[in-house]
């Protein structure tokens, strides 16, 4: 299993039910892989509050997305790039907002499984908002996956570091490392 036997691609029309549930389920247990790190500093509670909250944003822009796709929205203010194997299962989706500018997204959720990560994946889902938008935005805890996909440090939020791709005046390079 190789990045040849992912298709990447963008979700530009109405996503199938099983499209929505792979989102829906891989976006749920990439929250519990990112919380256990975490679990000896929050509470029970915590978390599932925060699951909670998870839940509702994901759900809540794959129903901003459907609507944009329903209505035709050339260029959407919420952006999903799926990718998907062989068998058209969800392994891999990546979710930008739209943010002050019409060419400046912000990554809210990126997520490969497990078992097809460090095959380009994360790359190409990136190539693929680097082509349409001129800066991407996100903030991670985890950076190194990131910078070697080109995206700078710009600051900190709380324990987590936030980063760019691109600038609205210079011309931005896709992504080259194998993530």
């Amino acid at each position: 299993m190789g990045s040849a036997d992912v298709d990447v691609f963008y979700a530009r029309g109405i996503l199938s039910n099983e499209q929505v549930d792979g989102v829906l389920s891989l976006g749920m247990a990439d929250y519990l892989d990112a919380y256990r790190i975490d679990s000896a500093e929050v509470t029970s509670e915590h978390m599932f509050k925060a699951k909670t909250a998870w839940d509702v944003e994901l759900s809540r822009h794959i129903g901003d997305i459907q609507f944009h796709a329903q209505a035709g929205t050339v260029r959407p203010p919420v952006n999903l790039i799926l990718a998907q194997d062989i068998s058209c299962a969800v392994v891999g989706f990546l979710l930008a907002n739209q943010l002050d500018h019409p060419q400046i997204r912000d990554i809210r959720f990126v997520v490969v499984q497990t078992e097809y990560r460090h095959h380009g994946i994360l790359n190409r889902m990136i190539r693929a908002l680097v082509e349409e938008y001129s800066v991407i935005t996100l903030d991670c805890k985890n950076e190194s996956y990131f910078r070697s996909a080109g995206f700078v440090v710009t600051g900190k939020l709380g324990n987590h570091t936030t980063m760019q791709l691109g600038a609205l005046s210079g011309s931005v390079s896709p992504p080259t490392s194998n993530l």
